[in-house]
């Protein structure tokens, strides 16, 4: 997520502008407080908030666990929710949200089929599973 945060004051023409998480930074699905720090040369400072919100609109499709890139973590992810009581979430709030997240042969349902798809996708090659969340692929 880019953005820009600027500050002016009276006798510092140029303060520094200091951001936590910055500008640039991958943001987590849900929300994440950004909080920037204003500071001209006579130390002073002054502190503003906002709240980036992320929404699954635009997923990486096959991405299951959401760290951003699509390799055999996915497939492990999967496994332990469709075999595990304790599984890990599925990063989408909704079901038909995470169906098209991890529906990897595009079959309408989340199985042992999907699996797979992913691994065979993975180690032989071949189109990529290209469904998810609103069919966007970031790249």
């Amino acid at each position: 997520m880019n953005f820009s945060a600027s500050a002016t004051d009276v006798h510092d023409p140029d303060p520094t502008v200091d951001c936590v998480p910055p500008s640039g930074s991958t943001f987590p699905i849900g929300e994440t407080l950004v909080t920037c720090t204003a500071t001209d040369d006579a130390d002073n400072s002054s502190l503003c908030t906002f709240t980036v919100t992320v929404d699954c609109a635009f997923q990486l499709p096959a991405d299951s666990n959401q760290d951003g890139t699509v390799n055999l973590s996915d497939v492990i992810h999967l496994l332990l929710v469709l075999f595990r009581s304790d599984a890990p979430s599925l990063p989408c709030g909704t079901a038909a949200a995470n169906l098209a997240l991890v529906d990897y042969n595009n079959d309408g349902g989340i199985n042992i089929s999907d699996v797979i798809y992913k691994l065979a996708f993975l180690f032989q090659g071949g189109a990529p599973p290209m469904q998810g969340v609103d069919s966007c692929v970031i790249g």
